[in-house]
């Protein structure tokens, strides 16, 4: 059982890696971070290092849409289209072994991909400022967008396998990469009288929101914050999925 979700793992990786989506989205990210630290080069300002600090910064932000996209239809996707699952569910394997396979799959390409792109980070840091410090606000602000992109795949999941589809869960995936869910609920704590009168704000229960306070260590409960984190964002929807799952019959 072991050796078939290894080689299930190892199979699912390397299609993943060899999309041509994926890696011509993966080259796009690595030019929108160049031509960010180019324009530093050139357009410094009055600081060079304060100007490639914002630069690059800005540059890593795609990150989470452009890798997001194409390794969410990859690992989701392609997965209903093909024959793996009912391959490896045929043979004994239990769904929810198998959704932890793909919540790892997806897990191991984001960091892979992460881990390329902050060599390319300390090497335009080297090159364009002599220093590799100045690239530090950016690899903070691309293992954030990580860690964000890894939770909304966990939440996403579990439309994925209640609908065995993957378009919807990608549109709530986009949705809460550009921030557009966090704008509604902060709307919505607006707009509802007993939650505005009572002070409760719905945006502070985002992802964005807990991993921001995660990250401050200034903040008193910032431990806290990532237990909340991963039990709420990680582990919860991943159960649910797998419970959602159990009772669905193969529409595939």
């Amino acid at each position: 059982m072991a050796e078939v979700m290894r080689n299930v793992f190892k199979a699912d990786i390397i299609r993943v890696l060899k999309k041509k989506s994926f890696l011509l989205l993966s080259v796009i990210q690595i030019l929108v971070m160049v031509a960010a630290a180019v324009i530093a080069k050139f357009f410094p300002g009055d600081d060079l290092n304060s100007a490639f600090k914002v630069g690059i910064s800005i540059g890593v932000l795609p990150y989470t849409i452009l890798i997001g996209i194409p390794v969410f239809l990859a690992v989701f996707s392609d997965d209903f289209r093909s024959h793996a699952m009912q391959v490896a569910i045929g043979r004994g394997t239990s769904r929810g072994r198998l959704i932890r396979c793909r919540f790892f799959e997806v897990v191991f390409v984001f960091c892979e991909t992460a881990l390329v792109f902050s060599v390319v980070i300390i090497a335009l840091a080297i090159i364009i400022t002599g220093s590799m410090k100045n690239g530090t606000d950016a690899l903070s602000t691309l293992w954030q967008g990580v860690v964000s992109a890894i939770c909304w795949a966990a939440i996403s999941m579990i439309f994925v396998y209640a609908m065995q589809k993957a378009t919807m869960a990608l549109v709530l995936y986009i949705l809460m990469a550009l921030g557009t869910v966090t704008a509604i609920l902060a709307s919505v704590s607006e707009m509802v009288p007993f939650l505005r009168d009572n002070h409760i704000h719905l945006d502070y229960c985002t992802v964005s929101t807990v991993l921001s306070r995660a990250v401050d260590t200034s903040d008193k409960l910032w431990v806290l914050m990532w237990v909340i984190l991963v039990a709420a964002f990680i582990v919860l929807p991943l159960v649910i999925t797998t419970l959602l799952f159990k009772k669905k019959e193969l529409e595939f």
